[in-house]
């Protein structure tokens, strides 16, 4: 009868877990569909039954990240760290909010932590080199972005924003490349094809930056940029008429440069 008695003074306990347990994962799973505020909510009762469950308090910042509570957040990894000082995802979404509130130093220091403590982390090298290059770190953004491929080839946004870098050091061969790789992962992807085709307009292929400035715009038909490049490769290709109306296009929808185009070519 003993025995029996100490199983039945445990149920409550297991029961408390359990529903904890069910609380965390139910959060979980608002976060993964967009409730943010229900995700909140429900991992809010997951901490008042287990108020010392890191996981519950890291992914409650998620959500309030995600609703750009960032002051909130923040408050949620530190209970996070603070229960678990290595929680590497923890330092990492704070650092992000830190970064979302232009703290940028303060960022770097959180995701240099969080890849100390996890150094396959490729996720950490993308948002850090994205911060760095935020922060006016060129070079050093091209290093962790370069690091993020080398760990995980299938980060479209990696070879995007690395790529974009390319261009601002007029490595426009290497640029190209890295929009190469953004396409085969991402073939929907209109800006890829509109920086795709300015690069190589830079490096005078102008055939095939016709092709990807055309397909950009089956895409994406309101980009007024992709019409302005259009027109100066379509004018580098003897096609004036078409490089005018293009300019003019580029025009109505706000282009910044297509007014002096049409002066300088279209008299």
């Amino acid at each position: 009868m003993k025995k029996l008695i100490l199983f039945i003074a445990f149920l409550p306990a297991l029961t408390f877990a359990q529903n904890a347990k069910q609380l965390l994962d139910a959060g979980r799973a608002k976060i993964s569909t967009g409730d943010f505020n229900g995700a909140i909510t429900v991992l809010s009762r997951s901490l008042g039954l287990e108020p010392k469950n890191a996981g519950a308090f890291y992914f409650r910042g998620v959500a309030k990240s995600s609703l750009k509570q960032y002051d909130e957040a923040i408050n949620d990894f530190n209970s996070a760290i603070s229960i678990n000082p290595k929680y590497y995802l923890a330092y990492h979404d704070r650092g992000l909010a830190k970064a979302s509130q232009n703290k940028y130093k303060d960022a770097i220091a959180d995701l240099d932590k969080s890849i100390a403590l996890k150094p396959d982390f490729a996720d950490g090298y993308y948002n850090r080199g994205h911060v760095k290059a935020g922060m006016g770190d060129k070079k050093g953004a091209i290093t962790d972005l370069t690091k993020a491929i080398a760990l995980n080839p299938k980060i479209p946004e990696a070879y995007f924003y690395r790529g974009a870098l390319y261009m601002d050091f007029k490595f426009f061969n290497s640029a190209i490349a890295d929009f190469n790789h953004l396409l085969a992962l991402r073939p929907q992807d209109a800006y890829g094809f509109y920086l795709k085709g300015v690069a190589e307009y830079a490096t005078l292929k102008f055939k095939p930056s016709l092709g990807d400035l055309n397909r950009s715009l089956q895409i994406d038909p309101q980009n007024p940029d992709a019409y302005n490049g259009r027109g100066l490769t379509k004018y580098a290709l003897k096609d004036k008429a078409g490089a005018c109306a293009d300019f003019t296009k580029a025009n109505q929808l706000g282009s910044k440069n297509a007014a002096e185009n049409l002066a300088k070519f279209c008299r």
